[in-house]
């Protein structure tokens, strides 16, 4: 009798301690989640995308960085109220999601966005841009609450030698040409000069 209890209670032990490990395993998942992704989108947080970016620049490999925002973010959330304005920019992450494949991307905060595709020629860079503002542009019609946003966006070739401040401050002169110019667009920073 004695021996079968025993048996028992070991058995029933090690269920216990497998369901805490599980649930300690589980928490470590969700946190590490936490501490690298924007809730709201499932992108990459402003502190993990600049330590990759830092190390990308550090290893001198070219890339472009594309900075853009969320046209009429503003009204979507006067006029629907801010649950709408949430969905508008999930909509974003999933777009950014689905057309920028190896491209490391970003929600600096609000509606803005960054993200850089490595290796990548001003050629390729357009080709995606244009594949994301048609994604985004039947994607938005869907409802008539993300109907008003449309998307404008800076873009900057990174060579060498350049700091991230200064890569950064090229592609925010682009995004603020196409915001003064019209919006729902997109420039190269290479093209203002």
């Amino acid at each position: 009798g004695i021996m079968v209890l025993f048996i028992i209670w070991l058995v029933r032990d090690n269920m216990h301690k497998r369901k805490v490990n599980d649930t300690i395993s589980s928490l470590n998942k969700k946190l590490n989640f936490i501490a690298r992704y924007d809730a709201l989108t499932s992108l990459l947080n402003r502190r993990v995308f600049m330590e990759d970016l830092q190390y990308r620049i550090r290893e001198k490999e070219p890339f472009g960085l594309i900075m853009f925002d969320m046209d009429n973010f503003k009204r979507i959330n006067d006029v629907y109220g801010h649950k709408a304005g949430d969905r508008a920019l999930r909509l974003v992450g999933a777009m950014l999601t689905e057309c920028m494949e190896n491209a490391v991307v970003c929600r600096l905060g609000g509606d803005e966005f960054l993200f850089y595709l490595p290796a990548a020629s001003e050629a390729e860079m357009s080709m995606r841009i244009r594949k994301l503002f048609d994604s985004f542009g039947a994607a938005k019609n869907v409802t008539a609450e993300t109907s008003p946003a449309s998307l404008s966006c800076g873009l900057c070739m990174c060579r060498q030698g350049e700091s991230f401040e200064e890569y950064y401050i090229r592609a925010d002169k682009a995004l603020y040409y196409v915001k003064q110019n019209g919006k729902n667009n997109y420039r190269f920073y290479e093209e203002l000069a």
